[in-house]
């Protein structure tokens, strides 16, 4: 059993070269029904993971500025960090969990999450990275969400941020750090189906 962890650059279609080589391999994806499934089998709490995302990762500066409205500077800047960090450890150690939890399973695909770094050196593990230019990548914001260039450019900004914040701050690592990965696919040119293609390949090459 090998398990595919997908590592994506937003905007890139991802999530599709995710579903469509779940669809040639069998395997799962995990979603929010397998993620239920697997806090029911271990006794967790589903929604200790339900929001642990790249996508809703918070900025600890944007924080500050909210909380800086109503309390002092030192307050803000002592008190929060201090608990930030104490959060950012606590969710390493859930997703740390689930991760495991989901390569003991088997014949998965994990989207996200930072699974490339917790299951870094793992036997029957394929890494995958999905990249795709800046053109290409706000064309498909603009497509998928109706909005003007200027629009999609904020919005491709924040979700790099995000996703960026989320695995430095979460693992202590660099998203971007190519050495993560096994495989780096290019969607510019090369069409979901053709990246799920050649996933699907490499991981029966494991």
């Amino acid at each position: 059993m090998a398990v595919i962890t997908i590592s994506r650059q937003s905007g890139s279609e991802g999530s599709e070269v995710a579903r469509l080589t779940a669809a040639q391999t069998g395997y799962r994806v995990l979603n929010k029904a397998l993620i239920n499934q697997l806090a029911q089998q271990q006794g967790w709490d589903p929604s200790s993971y339900q929001n642990l995302k790249e996508d809703s990762f918070m900025d600890k500066t944007m924080l500050e500025k909210a909380l800086q409205k109503f309390q002092s500077s030192a307050v803000v800047s002592g008190g929060y960090a201090a608990s930030y960090t104490q959060k950012s450890e606590l969710d390493a150690g859930f997703l740390k969990q689930l991760i495991q939890a989901a390569y003991e399973l088997g014949n998965i695909i994990i989207v996200g999450r930072g699974a490339q770094v917790v299951l870094a050196g793992k036997p029957n593990v394929l890494h995958v990275r999905i990249i795709a230019s800046e053109e290409k990548r706000l064309n498909t914001w603009q497509s998928r969400e109706k909005i003007s260039r200027s629009d999609a450019r904020t919005l491709l900004r924040d979700r790099d941020q995000s996703h960026e914040r989320f695995i430095r701050e979460v693992y202590g690592a660099d998203v971007n750090d190519l050495s993560w990965y096994d495989l780096v696919i290019n969607t510019t040119r090369l069409t979901p189906a053709t990246a799920a293609g050649l996933i699907v390949q490499a991981v029966a090459r494991l």
